[in-house]
């Protein structure tokens, strides 16, 4: 009997040695309304649709996807402000992915865009 709950409460060896990281969920309004055509518009590229992916509420980014995902967005021509908070997020949170979607809440001193 013991051994059945040692089990249930053992890390099973598939998980070890995996990497976490957050994903941040904020609001879509962090966007410019190009931002958000943008983000349209790569989310149904072939080799963008990968990384950038429209989940019918907002954009999901995997930023760990690429080695300079911002660089990539920056070419792209997504907006500086939107970059910015996504650097700030990288290097405070650490996370791996972002949305920017319509349940998100908006984060104090990010700019607010009304499209």
């Amino acid at each position: 009997m013991s051994n059945q709950s040692e089990n249930k409460t053992a890390v099973p060896k598939i998980l070890t040695g995996c990497q976490l990281r957050p994903v941040l969920e904020c609001c879509i309004s962090h966007l410019t309304a190009r931002d958000a055509e943008l983000m349209q518009e790569l989310s149904r590229i072939k080799f963008e649709g990968e990384w950038i992916m429209d989940t019918g509420v907002g954009y999901l980014i995997r930023l760990d996807a690429h080695q300079h995902p911002l660089r990539r967005l920056r070419k792209f021509g997504l907006s500086r402000a939107a970059r910015q908070l996504i650097s700030r997020a990288v290097w405070q949170l650490d996370i791996g992915m972002i949305h920017f979607s319509q349940a998100g809440d908006e984060l104090d001193g990010v700019p607010v865009f009304d499209w």
